[in-house]
C-alpha cells in the first residue's frame, strides 16, 4: 500500500469514528423529535442543523487537519446535499412500505456516510 493510500485509509477510519460520534448525537436528536411528534423531514433538518457545527469543528480538526473556519459554508452545502439524499432515501423506503421512521433514518444515515466523506475530502477540506 502506498503512503497516499495509507493516508486516505487512516483518514477514512478517523472520519468514520468522528462521524459516528456526531451521527449518534444527530440521531438521538432526530429520534427525540420523532418521539415528540415532528414530521421526519423537520426532525432530520433540525437534528442536522444542531449537529452541523459540532461536526464541522470535529472533522476540521481531527480528520482533515484544517485550520480556520473558511470552509464552513462548503461544509453546510455538503450537509444540504446529504439532507436531500437522506430525505430521498427515507421517502423511498416509506414508498416501498417501511413503516418505521426510526429505521428509515438509520438506513439513510449509513447510506450518506460515504457520500459525506468523499464530498468533505475532495470539496470542503481539499
Amino acid at each position: 500500500m502506498t503512503s497516499h493510500a495509507r493516508h486516505i485509509t487512516v483518514q477514512l477510519a478517523t472520519f468514520l469514528v468522528v462521524g459516528s460520534l456526531n451521527t449518534l448525537f444527530a440521531y438521538a436528536l432526530f429520534a427525540a423529535f420523532i418521539f415528540i411528534g415532528w414530521h421526519y423531514t423537520l426532525a432530520t433538518l433540525a437534528a442536522g442543523v444542531l449537529s452541523v457545527l459540532s461536526g464541522y469543528m470535529a472533522h476540521r480538526q481531527f480528520v482533515f487537519s484544517f485550520r480556520g473556519n473558511s470552509r464552513l459554508f462548503r461544509f453546510a452545502l455538503v450537509f444540504a446535499a446529504n439532507y436531500l439524499l437522506s430525505i430521498g432515501i427515507q421517502a423511498g423506503l416509506i414508498g416501498v412500505g417501511l413503516n418505521s421512521h426510526y429505521a428509515g433514518g438509520a438506513v439513510a444515515t449509513v447510506a450518506c456516510a460515504m457520500t459525506s466523506f468523499a464530498l468533505n475530502r475532495y470539496y470542503v477540506f481539499r
